[in-house]
């Protein structure tokens, strides 16, 4: 009798260095990473990249509603807001995309509000770029934190048990960049009117100062 089963093929072993900067573990598999840096890529599209937290969004966001308030009738600020309404129904956007969209549109999620997500880690990356790393992670959060508007839901799997599931890192970076496609310049202006609003009194109290160095009021001036 012929064994007709294809041989077993022992593939040798990768031993390279994993790709990622500073790391000297081995690749996983086939892979340029290692196991703990790829699956860091496998869920933020970069061997280093992250999740930006909550907590270190709280302010941006805070400032962001603020401003918001302030800005509410400005042609930009509509404008921007019926940008993500269209969003939800738009046939134009990648399928995966719209899968997301039309679950957000469902859930009811609110144009301001997924707004008010884009600008907080747009805020992030104005005032504090060095913490951010590579431009792709912060194109991924950005897709990520407007995606989750509405947090995700259980699916049933086919024995009837419940599981979560998360978002698909290339689907965030993909939305991520039609974000910053569209909506960068206005974020990137609605930030610098932030910081000039946070510092101007303090600049016009420097500005002041100086000019009472230079010419006290004793002096006559003509």
């Amino acid at each position: 009798m012929y064994d007709l089963k294809s041989p077993t093929v022992k593939l040798p072993r990768r031993t390279n260095a994993c790709a990622a900067e500073g790391c000297r573990g081995e690749c996983r598999s086939w892979s340029r990473y290692c196991t703990r840096h790829a699956r860091r890529m496998q869920k933020t599209r970069d061997p280093n990249g992250r999740v930006f937290s909550p907590k270190e969004l709280k302010a941006y966001r805070e400032m962001a509603a603020d401003h918001l308030i302030r800005k509410r009738n400005h042609p930009a600020v509509l404008a921007a807001s019926r940008y993500m309404h269209t969003c939800l129904t738009s046939p134009a956007l990648p399928a995966a995309v719209q899968t997301e969209m039309r679950r957000l549109y469902g859930e009811g999620a609110e144009p301001l509000e997924m707004l008010l997500r884009f600008l907080a880690v747009f805020g992030l990356m104005h005032f504090n770029a060095h913490a951010i790393g590579r431009d792709v992670v912060a194109t991924f959060n950005l897709g990520r934190a407007v995606l989750l508007t509405v947090p995700m839901g259980k699916r049933v799997s086919t024995s009837g048990r419940e599981y979560s599931y998360g978002l698909n890192a290339r689907v965030c970076e993909s939305y991520g960049q039609i974000l910053r496609d569209n909506l960068g310049l206005f974020a990137a202006q609605f930030w610098d009117d932030v910081e000039k609003t946070i510092h101007g009194p303090a600049l016009a109290s420097q500005a002041l100062k100086k000019a009472l160095e230079d010419v006290p009021m004793s002096e006559d001036v003509r």
